[in-house]
């Protein structure tokens, strides 16, 4: 039976890894597009380009967690356009986390193979 837990990121050898490395080794790999969720929408920052739920994959997600608080846990997706953008969003963790982004991220189409 396969197992459907994420393989360890060699590049993140644990939740203390810090958001801003991973953000500069997906840059790397040509990730670099700020995205914002705004009225049922991903908007490029970059350009104000809106983009609805089927025009976006999550590529991938990391959970961040704060070294000293507990509370400050983050999730950063990894997004790619139908357009051929891409770039990442963020959001944060649990009961601060925004649930209409939340709701939008589930109902887009997810990269099963999770490259990043």
């Amino acid at each position: 039976m396969k197992s459907t837990y994420k393989e360890k990121d060699p590049e993140m050898p644990n939740y203390r890894t810090p958001m801003v490395e991973k953000l500069e080794k997906l840059s790397q790999k040509g990730y670099t597009v700020d995205f914002q969720y705004v009225e049922d929408h991903l908007v490029d920052l970059g350009d104000s380009k809106s983009y609805k739920q089927d025009q976006v994959k999550v590529v991938d997600n990391f959970r961040f967690e704060g070294i000293t608080n507990p509370d400050d846990m983050a999730v950063l997706y990894v997004i790619e356009t139908e357009d051929g953008k891409m770039g990442t969003i963020i959001d944060a963790f649990g009961i601060y986390g925004d649930p209409n982004l939340e709701a939008f991220i589930n109902a887009s189409v997810h990269n099963k193979d999770r490259p990043c």
